[in-house]
């Protein structure tokens, strides 16, 4: 849907062929371009789920595309002429083309005109994110942008943290860094209250951790030593037990560095510190077999 929107507004306005289906499949009609029944489908569905529209981004990129289908003449009149300040349609136009400064200035211009300042670093971060991600479609920074145009935009620092700890554990320090920016930007402008202070230590902790893996690396051979397994980590549980709960929690005074070394050599556990009130603890994960390489875990946080 994102890249359908991309499409319309790159193309000056050309609307996709659709071919109307009766059929309550939402994939069918997105497939086959038939927006308007895939919205009356979703509307359907989150009336039965009693699911917020608001919540769902799904739900408010089918609402977009419609409402860009139905004003198609307006936004033809935009694309052509240019001229209208802080539109969405300019904003998309500029970002798509590589016109970073012209983006930055009609952006900056549009928060300002509608008191969402706020929002600036927040949205050119993400336009960093989807740059190193070479995402041609910009897709975080587009749905962002949508949000924010449509007034539906919260900020959830759940969402934020959940993806700086997913890029630290794929060690995608250059991303995890921009999140860790986003949270740092919004804890002083009151956007949550999470704690985010311990984060930063966590980031170059990890980032520390990192450097010493690769760090004296010779062309000499070195005796090779016997890996470590489960028990090596002297804790109070087993493997049955990491498998049976699938995350512990360990003790306060864990020796964090002997507990990542010891993990680097299991395939099927993951550690990972995180940060809870300002202290910092460490968490084992069991990797599933059809679990990626890079293991993500998600905190809920009050």
């Amino acid at each position: 849907i994102t890249s359908e929107i991309n499409e319309i507004f790159k193309s000056g306005g050309v609307l996709p062929k659709d071919t109307k289906t009766l059929k309550n499949i939402l994939s069918l009609a997105v497939g086959c371009k038939d927006y308007k029944r895939a919205l009356e489908i979703n509307r359907e569905f989150n009336k039965n789920k009693s699911v917020d529209i608001n919540s769902s981004h799904l739900s408010q990129l089918l609402i977009a595309i419609n409402e860009i289908i139905d004003n198609i003449d307006d936004v033809r009149d935009k694309l052509d002429e240019q001229k209208k300040q802080n539109s969405y349609s300019n904003l998309v136009s500029f970002l798509l083309n590589g016109e970073i400064k012209e983006f930055t200035d009609e952006l900056n211009s549009y928060l300002e005109r509608t008191n969402r300042s706020q929002y600036l670093l927040l949205v050119m971060n993400l336009v960093k994110i989807d740059t190193i991600l070479e995402d041609k479609s910009f897709t975080n920074t587009m749905l962002m942008l949508s949000l924010i145009v449509n007034d539906n935009f919260v900020f959830d620092m759940s969402e934020f943290v959940m993806k700086f700890y997913e890029n630290l554990a794929l060690n995608r320090f250059d991303i995890a860094s921009i999140y860790l920016d986003i949270l740092e930007d919004a804890k002083a402008k009151n956007f949550g209250n999470l704690r985010v202070n311990g984060f930063r230590a966590i980031f170059e902790s990890k980032v520390s951790q990192s450097k010493k893996l690769f760090s004296g690396v010779t062309g000499e051979l070195v005796p090779s030593r016997k890996k470590y397994s489960f028990q090596d980590l002297n804790i109070p549980y087993s493997m049955d037990d990491l498998i049976s709960n699938k995350v512990l929690m360990l003790d306060r005074n864990v020796d964090i560095d002997y507990v990542r070394e010891v993990v680097n050599d299991l395939d099927d556990v993951a550690c990972f510190e995180i940060n809870i009130d300002g202290e910092i603890r460490v968490m084992l994960k069991y990797k599933e077999k059809n679990e990626e390489e890079g293991v993500s875990l998600i905190f809920r946080m009050n």
